[in-house]
């Protein structure tokens, strides 16, 4: 009789492991799928869509306290890569990229990425989430002054600032100093450079969709550096639950990549019918919701 009681609690706590392995990969797909529409409408802020999600997924998830920024960072540079990919193909298929000025920007921000992910390594998990929040602050307070700046002008029905068309060149010196920010702060952060290139971009006169396009290039390159950073960095984190590469956790990075794959181009569909002053706002509310995420874990 023990034997049978024993062997029903075994059951029942096989059964329940699996109803929280799919509650969990649900999770992963569904905030995937945001995150995905995120990025394609705004060419920005995937990852700072999958960071916050994968913090609270995570834990459920088993990760201890200490790895949880860690592990939630470097999993969003890996699907930042794949998505990268993707996007990179649907935008620049059908509107090809300012390839000088990825040209100027790509090395700094690979060696920011590289840089950043040996830092965040380094960093407690408690900083790198104030970091996060802080951040994620700054950008929401750049955001609300250029919406202001829009509004300030003559607006067009498109959206765009009067005279975005003078775009001023970016000097060599300036690519290698916001092209390495953008780096460190995408490793840190788990996020592709629009967020911190993005307003330099516009400043220097191009339209959201043109430095966008720009953007998710760099994306790419910041998923690959930081990524393979975060990789050999954690390999010796034995606390960190399996199947991980690394900092990696590969259910995470599945659900994860999967919602996203199919959420980006319903996000660039969105992003062509939009006037900008409408992205700005909605990327906006976004952002502060994902701070009150982060705010309250």
């Amino acid at each position: 009789m023990t034997g049978i009681l024993l062997d029903g609690i075994g059951e029942s706590n096989r059964a329940g492991a699996i109803g929280s392995e799919m509650t969990a990969l649900l999770f992963y797909l569904v905030a995937g799928l945001a995150a995905g529409i995120v990025s394609g409408l705004f060419g920005m802020g995937g990852g700072l869509a999958m960071v916050p999600l994968l913090v609270v997924a995570l834990a459920l998830d088993g990760v201890p306290l200490e790895f949880l920024m860690h592990v939630a960072v470097a999993t969003s540079l890996a699907v930042i890569i794949l998505t990268s990919l993707y996007t990179v193909w649907l935008r620049w298929r059908q509107s090809p990229p300012n390839f000088e000025l990825f040209r100027k920007l790509w090395m700094p921000v690979a060696v920011g990425a590289g840089v950043g992910s040996v830092i965040g390594d380094a960093l407690p998990g408690q900083v790198m989430r104030w970091l996060f929040m802080a951040f994620l602050a700054y950008m929401i307070g750049r955001l609300i002054r250029r919406m202001h700046a829009l509004y300030g002008n003559a607006v067009p029905a498109d959206g765009t600032a009067a005279g975005a068309e003078n775009i001023e060149e970016i000097q060599t010196t300036e690519a290698w100093g916001y092209g390495t920010i953008a780096g460190i702060f995408g490793a840190l952060l788990g996020i592709g450079v629009a967020a911190v290139m993005t307003p330099v971009l516009s400043h220097k006169g191009y339209r959201m969709g043109q430095a966008a396009e720009v953007a998710v290039g760099l994306a790419l390159i910041v998923g690959i550096f930081a990524g393979a950073g975060y990789f050999l960095g954690g390999l010796d984190e034995i606390a960190i639950p399996q199947p991980r590469a690394g900092y990696i956790y590969l259910p995470a990075l599945a659900g994860m990549a999967t919602g996203a794959l199919a959420g980006s181009p319903i996000g660039i569909r969105l992003s062509r019918r939009l006037p900008e002053v409408v992205q700005l706002g909605l990327f906006i509310a976004y952002a502060i919701a994902m701070l009150v995420v982060m705010a309250t874990r």
